[in-house]
């Protein structure tokens, strides 16, 4: 007795499993393909084993001149003549393949981080390629990585991929926005031409292929950055206050009055620099620290980060016939390179009182500190 259990329909780019049993084993048996005109359109001969089992494979995407349409199998003793026909199923088109980006044009200032998503279709995973990657032959910078959907984790396969690319360290490999995407490449990342430096301004081409062929371009257009405004506030010391972990939470003190613009500031309380700027987010992005304050540490003090800071107290409030009091002790990363040990925990000890705020997004920043009676200060700069 001779026996195929039920075949699935399949796609012209895939393979179907056809598993046939027998009463006898270690003997073979033809397996042909039947189109419904009943030709002929492939055949093999497989063998059974001792337990008269044997898998039969269609592999549609190497038939030559396949059509799409009902096919049966049959399958025959080759010893006998005995034949069986399995149940009539269906080959049809693939699914087409494709990427696309969500824009034509992602706009971010350089040294920022810029996002930009792409839409997958049919597929989990798509190559992207930057500048001259992507056939930019006037860009001095390229970089070629694939991008793979999450198949668990939050977003679960949602089809898309959000990437992160810093353009203040471009040498080093974008991230994935959301938990499960990956950003991949073959060995370590190495842009095809490395920079060491932060990406100029301009426009950069990035293309993107999950078919195979380029799918879909789009432009990455990186703008000057600028100080847009630098202003002063003051603040109680209140645990709610220094707690805040994002510009939402000011806003909401600002809007209750215990958050409030000034350059004049009560000894016991807080004073802070509400900087608006651009450009600066793929810097402490680049940081990495732990928190906000620790990334500041870190920009301050390492070479790769040209970020000064200096808050002194001004003209009127400082004795007379004397230096204006430094309120953080820093040094110029630009002639001096990195900070020392001993210049960085001198730092670290300037800062361990400060409250950090970064909002790259909206190129928002907060530094805050207490002014203590022994500051003899009441305005600063």
């Amino acid at each position: 007795e001779l026996h195929s259990e039920t075949v699935d329909d399949i796609a012209d780019d895939e393979v179907a499993e056809v598993n046939i049993t027998a009463a006898a084993g270690n003997r073979d048996v033809e397996f042909e393909l039947i189109d419904d005109d009943g030709d002929e359109q492939a055949n093999t001969t497989v063998t059974l084993d001792g337990d008269g089992e044997v898998t039969a494979t269609i592999d549609a995407a190497t038939i030559g001149d396949l059509d799409t349409g009902t096919y049966t199998a049959e399958v025959t003793d080759v010893l006998t003549g005995v034949s069986v026909t399995t149940n009539s199923f269906d080959i049809g088109e693939a699914a087409e393949i494709d990427a696309s980006f969500t824009e034509s044009v992602y706009s971010n200032e350089r040294g920022d981080v810029i996002e930009f998503t792409v839409d997958l279709t049919n597929s989990n995973d798509a190559e992207v390629s930057i500048g001259s990657d992507a056939g930019q032959s006037d860009i001095g910078y390229g970089a070629t990585f694939t991008v793979v959907d999450a198949d668990d984790g939050d977003d679960d396969d949602d089809g898309q991929v959000t990437v992160q690319f810093n353009t203040h360290d471009p040498d080093t490999r974008p991230t994935a926005a959301d938990d499960g995407d990956e950003i991949t490449v073959s060995g370590s990342f190495g842009p095809s031409t490395p920079l060491g430096s932060v990406l100029d301004v301009g426009a950069y081409d990035i293309n993107v292929s999950a078919s195979g062929d380029e799918d879909d371009v789009a432009t990455l257009n990186l703008n000057e950055l600028s100080a847009e405004s630098f202003s002063l506030y003051t603040a109680p010391e209140v645990d709610a206050i220094q707690d805040a972990e994002n510009v939402s939470e000011i806003d909401s003190f600002k809007e209750a009055g215990n958050f409030t613009e000034s350059s004049r500031i009560a000894f016991g309380d807080y004073l802070y620099h509400e900087v608006r700027a651009s450009g600066l987010g793929g810097m402490f992005t680049s940081a990495g620290g732990s928190t906000d304050a620790d990334s500041l540490v870190r920009v301050l003090t390492d070479k790769d980060f040209a970020l000064n800071l200096s808050i002194v107290e001004t003209d009127k409030s400082k004795s007379a016939n004397s230096d204006g009091k430094e309120l953080i002790d820093t040094f110029d990363t630009d002639t001096q390179g990195s900070a020392d040990e001993t210049e960085l925990d001198s730092l670290e000890n300037d800062l361990d009182e400060f409250h950090v705020i970064a909002d790259a997004a909206n190129d928002t920043y907060y530094i805050g500190f207490p002014i203590n009676s022994g500051d003899d200060t009441s305005d600063t700069s």
